[in-house]
């Protein structure tokens, strides 16, 4: 198997987003009550989601598989 430039490309374009979301993370790590951090690394307050939403929906769901067995 041969390193050829198309997977050199394909590496570095899995790296990228890896490096962005690792320094995201050390911000959270670092700042942690931060405005900055809280806006844009966690989404924003957690009292302004929908109780409903999306962890509700997957708490559910996972309810309901194991209920089933």
């Amino acid at each position: 198997m041969e390193v050829t430039v198309l997977t050199w490309i394909v590496a570095i374009t899995g790296l990228l987003p890896m490096g962005l979301l690792s320094a995201l993370q050390l911000v959270a790590v670092i700042n942690p009550r931060e405005g900055w951090t809280i806006e844009n690394v966690y989404g924003g307050n957690p009292d302004a989601t929908d109780p409903n939403g999306h962890p509700a929906l997957h708490s559910a769901a996972a309810g309901a598989r194991f209920r089933l067995r």
